[in-house]
């Protein structure tokens, strides 16, 4: 059975470093508007500023962010356009996608040509 889901967020991050911080502080908003204080907000908003910093230094714009609620989890999406290395965190040294492994609750990457999509989920009630 699939889980409905319902947008509460979407953001269009410029490919800048001052952009991405304000993207992380959007989505901190986001998620405490719509999940409450969980004791994940931390979490999801490190986690989702490694995705859209992933996407940045390997993606090209725009970099477009669309936050879901489940009604169990809160999940987050990163999808860049144009040729990437590989979103598992094994390019280059940078360890963004191991990070994001180890905060939530699940994560994947989908690749098709000329974008990428980045997701996560952390449960809330």
């Amino acid at each position: 059975m699939t889980a409905v889901m319902d947008v509460v967020g979407r953001l269009t991050v410029a490919p800048t470093p001052a952009a991405v911080r304000a993207a992380r502080n959007d989505i901190r908003t986001i998620a405490e508007k719509s999940a409450g204080d969980t004791g994940l907000l931390g979490d999801i908003e490190l986690a989702a500023c490694e995705a859209i910093t992933n996407a940045y230094l390997h993606g090209t714009a725009p970099i477009d962010v669309t936050v879901l609620h489940t009604g169990q989890a809160l999940r987050v999406e990163v999808r860049d356009h144009g040729p990437r290395n590989r979103p598992d965190g094994k390019e280059d040294g940078g360890r963004g996608m191991d990070l994001i492994r180890a905060l939530t609750a699940r994560w994947g990457a989908e690749t098709s040509p000329g974008e990428t999509l980045v997701w996560f989920e952390v449960a809330v009630s």
